[in-house]
């Protein structure tokens, strides 16, 4: 079983493009309802007059996710709703946090959806007017107060030559997807560089997400947004968009982790 424990499919860089997917799926939509068909897990159901589909988050921090799926019928029975003042609202904008894992879907009414994507605790947060109306886990923890601010940008810190590699690279681009960081290493021998040669690296890998991403999810399990020509690892499969890939990637990791919790038992 070559499949890592955390599956990685919510990085900065992976983000910045399925917030676009979201935004030209979800915008002019109505939100109908949502549920949690499983722990951890969110369905909301979205329609116009000719289509309808499901936006889905798991808010397990050992795999977390958010993309758009096709539509499928609710459980029937013992799912509870959430976020029930959405109800019949439309979608106006979908926006992601300069610098940070945070995704707004902006309904009518100055009525929004936070998803925080990432860390021990993702969440989604219903907000309106600067205040927490409800949310996704620990509902009462958090209604009434303030929602979570995202990050500024870091000024990055200067690595030093005492650092580790994978120090350098997380102080040079602290947004670097961490779970890259050995195949860089091992790929470009960085191990025997100077930190202005890692820099260089890093740069250039940055420059390939943002300007010629390939959407692949890699033999390990995880996504990654490297073109192959430069990081030649592996793939499962290569996709035309990151919601796809994100899809992919987190069903294929919710089943293996379904079987091997089914082999322990």
């Amino acid at each position: 079983n070559n499949y890592v424990a955390l599956v990685r499919m919510n990085n900065f860089y992976a983000l910045i493009y399925l917030s676009e997917v979201l935004k030209n799926k979800c915008k002019g939509h109505t939100f109908e309802f949502s549920t949690s068909p499983h722990k951890n897990v969110w369905d909301a159901y979205f329609s116009d007059d000719e289509n309808r589909f499901r936006v889905t988050f798991s808010a397990d921090p050992v795999e977390t996710a958010l993309f758009a799926d096709s539509y499928r019928p609710p459980k029937k029975t013992n799912t509870t709703r959430f976020f029930e003042s959405l109800s019949e609202k439309k979608v106006r904008d979908v926006v992601m946090a300069d610098h940070d894992r945070f995704i707004t879907i902006l309904f009518d009414h100055d009525l929004s959806l936070l998803f925080r994507i990432f860390g021990n605790t993702p969440n989604i947060f219903l907000i309106k007017d600067g205040e927490i109306l409800e949310s996704f886990k620990s509902p009462d923890e958090f209604k009434g107060e303030s929602p979570p601010e995202p990050r500024q940008a870091s000024i990055s810190k200067s690595p030093s030559p005492d650092d580790s590699i994978k120090r350098i690279i997380t102080k040079l681009d602290p947004k670097f997807p961490r779970h890259l960081i050995p195949l860089v290493i091992d790929q470009f021998n960085l191990n025997k560089k100077s930190i202005s040669e890692v820099e260089k690296v890093v740069d250039m890998l940055i420059k390939s997400m943002l300007e010629n991403p390939e959407f692949r999810v890699l033999e390990n399990g995880n996504l990654c947004l490297v073109p192959e020509d430069l990081l030649p690892y592996g793939n499962l499969k290569v996709f035309e968009n990151v919601n796809d890939a994100i899809r992919f990637a987190y069903y294929k990791s919710s089943q293996e982790r379904r079987l091997e919790a089914r082999r322990q038992s």
